[in-house]
């Protein structure tokens, strides 16, 4: 299933004359191409190489103008450079196993369709029967392109070790699918496992584990030959990956696809733009080779250029908004710091100066340029019915319905940019800058003044010293603060009495505080001297406790020498009377 474009006979006869330029420096540009690193990258349409591309375009084009005229070279030129861009794209998808072909193989291979595309399955056919390219990446094309014949007898043809190769020359979905539906011993179809292994859920599980691989072993996923397998909701969902997982010629397949369903314009646009691929995706895809007729193309919808220009703008018109709304963030932050608190950001000067020069810059640009862009399109909506010749009533016409649309670059329909926009903002900003700082100041200053002149309290420090209460310093300590505070209530009333009142207030104050101070510091004096004399009697005690200690063990020391004499006397004394004749008489002596 294909889209058919019938481009015109010159434009015929000139992509044939460029295909014959381009096979006889096909190796040159595959040369050049592989050795760029945009090819690798994520982006369904990265033009960062457009420059390489256009280089390599003229080196070919250079010799062509000695023989070729004028008025040929630049079509001729033209249709070069957009067969690069398709070769460059049909490298980008393959990019895998492009490593593995010699390039000579691709002059001869190499398949053309008549607007100047490469036909792909074509292609990938001669490079499966070319038997001097090594089996596993034949296999390895063969599954990408979902051709089963090809692929049962390139396995079969295959060894176990060769087998065991294939994922180390690419990781590509379509490859581990026919990878495990081959070694099912109970197969069925694949037709009918593609649908649960494609499914919504095993996409995300794929692209999970692909986001982890190096981009040069994991290529795209060939949608188109598996697309009228799949469900509904998986075809949807697979399409959204277009951009970025998908070949880059499966969108004309599912362009077919829905023009064959027969979906209205609104069902059309709502499935296409729907999350992926983006609007601005498929614009570009519009613009390059094979599209770009569908898109001149007055006949399929005469209105779809403008449809896809009308959504790329509404998303570049937000992106616009959200910007501006930053800029001025940030040009305010930066103002506001370095206005009304530069000892604060003093170490930041720098920093704050360029962040407010590159807000600065950023907003004069898109406005001047926005506003620019609206005086010119009124310029040409006040002069060009003039140039419309007088019998051209109808165009007239369709000219004035248009213009009343009022189509002017705004701020995402809020506001339309003009000269008095951006003296407008700027003025908002020192507006509000000033009137914030104003208040903040204010703020702060009132803060200070009640930190600075409030009346302390005193309770925690009558409960450390109690003696101070009693004490006459204290008692016309007290009466001062009392009479500031009379001062200060008769303050509030009087506006006129105020500075006199506060200035007494705050000597009252210093002076109540000087003699608290002195009385705590005479206080505490006395309690360190207490304190030292309750010292010196506890080592006196000490000292005398020490002394009764040594008496004692004096006095014990004693009593065991007695008791040691007495046993000494004793035992004589009780030996005699126990051998004496007359015992009641020493007894009665005793």
């Amino acid at each position: 299933m294909e889209l058919v474009f019938m481009p015109s006979l010159q434009h015929s006869a000139t992509i044939k004359f460029a295909l014959k330029i381009i096979i006889d420096h096909i190796s040159e540009v595959f040369q050049e191409l592989t050795q760029k690193t945009y090819l690798i990258e994520k982006t369904s349409f990265d033009f960062s190489g457009e420059q390489e591309r256009w280089m390599i375009t003229q080196k070919i084009t250079r010799s062509l103008t000695n023989f070729v005229p004028d008025s040929l070279l630049e079509p001729t030129t033209h249709c070069i450079y957009l067969m690069i861009s398709e070769i460059h794209y049909w490298i980008r998808d393959h990019y895998s196993i492009i490593t593995y072909i010699e390039k000579r193989y691709f002059r001869n291979h190499f398949s053309w369709g008549p607007e100047g595309t490469i036909d792909r399955e074509k292609t990938a056919k001669a490079l499966i029967q070319n038997k001097s390219i090594d089996i596993t990446v034949r296999f390895v094309i063969a599954c990408i392109y979902f051709f089963e014949y090809d692929i049962l007898i390139l396995w079969s043809l295959m060894t176990e070790l060769q087998k065991g190769e294939i994922l180390h020359i690419d990781s590509n979905p379509s490859v581990q699918f026919w990878m495990k539906w081959l070694r099912i011993n109970t197969k069925p179809t694949w037709a009918q496992w593609i649908r649960k292994y494609l499914s919504p859920r095993g996409i995300l599980q794929i692209i999970i584990r692909k986001v982890h691989r190096k981009p040069k072993r994991c290529g795209r996923i060939r949608l188109s030959a598996i697309f009228m397998h799949l469900h509904e909701q998986s075809r949807l969902f697979d399409f959204k990956l277009w951009s970025q997982h998908v070949h880059f010629d499966d969108f004309s397949f599912y362009l077919c696809y829905q023009f064959e369903q027969q979906m209205s314009l609104n069902a059309y646009r709502a499935k296409i733009l729907s999350k992926k691929p983006s609007p601005i995706d498929v614009l570009k895809c519009y613009m390059t080779s094979q599209f770009k007729f569908f898109l001149l193309s007055s006949d399929n919808h005469p209105n779809i250029f403008e449809t896809f220009l009308h959504d790329v703008l509404c998303v570049k018109i937000l992106h616009v908004f959200l910007m501006l709304l930053i800029t001025m963030i940030g040009l305010f932050r930066a103002g506001y710091r370095l206005a009304f608190e530069p000892k604060k950001f003093h170490d930041h000067f720098l920093a704050l100066l360029f962040s407010a020069t590159f807000n600065l810059l950023l907003q004069v640009m898109i406005m001047i340029s926005a506003t620019i862009a609206n005086e010119g399109a009124d310029e040409v909506e006040k002069y060009l019915p003039c140039w419309i010749p007088k019998h051209g009533d109808d165009l007239k016409l369709e000219f004035e319905t248009e213009f009343r649309l009022n189509k002017n670059l705004s701020l995402w329909k809020v506001y339309t940019f003009d000269r008095s926009l951006l003296v407008t903002s700027f003025g908002t900003l020192l507006t509000y800058g000033v009137l914030i700082g104003t208040v903040g100041r204010v703020k702060n200053d009132d803060i200070g003044y009640s930190k600075h002149h409030q009346v302390r309290d005193i309770s925690p420090i009558l409960k450390r010293y109690p003696y101070l209460e009693n004490s006459k310093e204290w008692g016309s300590g007290q009466q001062c603060m009392m009479k500031t505070r009379s001062q200060a209530t008769m303050a509030d009333s009087g506006n006129g009495e105020l500075l006199a009142l506060l200035a007494e207030m705050k000597k009252s104050m210093e002076a109540g505080q000087e003699r608290l101070e002195k009385e705590m510091r005479s206080g505490q004096e006395r309690l360190e001297k207490e304190i030292r004399s309750g010292q010196e009697r506890m080592d006196e005690m000490k000292q005398g406790q020490e002394k009764l200690l040594q008496e004692m063990e004096a006095f014990t020391e004693e009593m065991k020498t007695g008791y040691e004499d007495m046993k000494m006397v004793s035992l004589p004394v009780l030996a005699v009377l126990l051998t004496t004749p007359h015992p009641p008489l020493l007894y009665r002596r005793l």
